[in-house]
């Protein structure tokens, strides 16, 4: 089981690495670190014009986790989440997916986010 995390971002220069990262450092429940195989990230740039996607393309190359980028020039947040669901539709690169998790890129998600959601859903 995969999940996939579509965070959407309208720069977000001063945001999106620390969203990143702390998605990168997920623990469990027993204070482990969560499997980086068991999840990943799309980011939609959203029609940013500052530095947002050149960040999200050097966390990219530097983690362990696999963090893809899209792009969706309508600005609005159902549109960049819908653009996020079509890359996981058309790229092959997510056919494991089967679960879905979004997220703002300037929300400070909590260190077991992603152990709780695998938790909940790993026997269902």
């Amino acid at each position: 089981m995969s999940l996939t995390i579509i965070i959407s971002a309208l720069n977000e220069e001063q945001n999106i690495e620390t969203v990143l990262s702390r998605l990168e450092n997920q623990i469990d429940e027993q204070g482990n670190e969560v499997d980086k195989e068991r999840y990943n990230i799309i980011v939609v740039d959203n029609g940013s014009t500052d530095n947002s996607a050149s960040l999200v393309r050097k966390f990219s190359k530097q983690s362990k986790l696999h963090v893809g980028m899209t792009y969706e020039v309508v600005q609005n947040i159902i549109a960049a989440r819908k653009s996020g669901v079509r890359e996981i539709q058309e790229n092959p690169l997510y056919d494991k997916t089967r679960l879905l998790a979004f997220c703002d890129a300037d929300v400070a998600v909590p260190a077991r986010w992603v152990g709780s959601i695998l938790t909940e859903f790993d026997d269902r």
